[in-house]
């Protein structure tokens, strides 16, 4: 599907913008990806032939750490360094070494999961698990398990960055 909007249409090509501005990308990587010209700008638009994640496996993480702290209304309350705080990064924590992720901890609790592959500057992404007394489901917990759905992707479609 190309997607609601497109004009134009799907073709392979050689990307040499792309490729300039993404460095970590494994060469192999550049032969799945088709990109779309658009309208008169002649603009071009990577499409997600890739791959996509599975928004499934991430909803479910993100209910079931939200589990962890589980407050009435719906929402959940991990206060930093309290038991909940503790059990919801024990959580995340399995979940990065399901993944194969090398795992550090420091001594106030934050944590660093880092998929050991390519050389270079690492690839970052990450936030917050922990919450404010009525926090949510989605507040930080999303850009941590986002990053892991990511990494989960890449896992299932054999693709390896070029970056840590």
């Amino acid at each position: 599907m190309l997607g609601q909007g497109l004009v134009g249409e799907a073709r392979h090509v050689e990307h040499p913008e792309l490729r300039a501005e993404c460095p970590g990308l494994p060469r192999d990587l550049f032969g799945k990806i088709r990109f779309v010209e658009r309208g008169a700008d002649a603009r071009t638009e990577l499409h997600n032939e890739i791959g996509r994640i599975n928004a499934d496996r991430l909803m479910s993480r993100i209910m079931e750490l939200a589990e962890v702290g589980k407050i009435d209304g719906g929402g959940c309350s991990r206060l930093a360094l309290t038991d909940d705080d503790r059990a919801g990064r024990d959580l995340v924590i399995r979940w990065m070494r399901d993944l194969g992720l090398r795992v550090e901890t420091d001594d106030v609790g934050n944590v660093v999961g880092t998929w050991d592959v390519g050389t270079g500057a690492a690839v970052m992404t990450g936030s917050h698990i922990d919450t404010v007394r009525t926090g949510g489901k989605y507040d930080g917990n999303y850009g941590v398990l986002a990053g892991l759905e990511v990494i989960h992707t890449c896992r299932d479609l054999d693709i390896t960055p070029n970056r840590p």
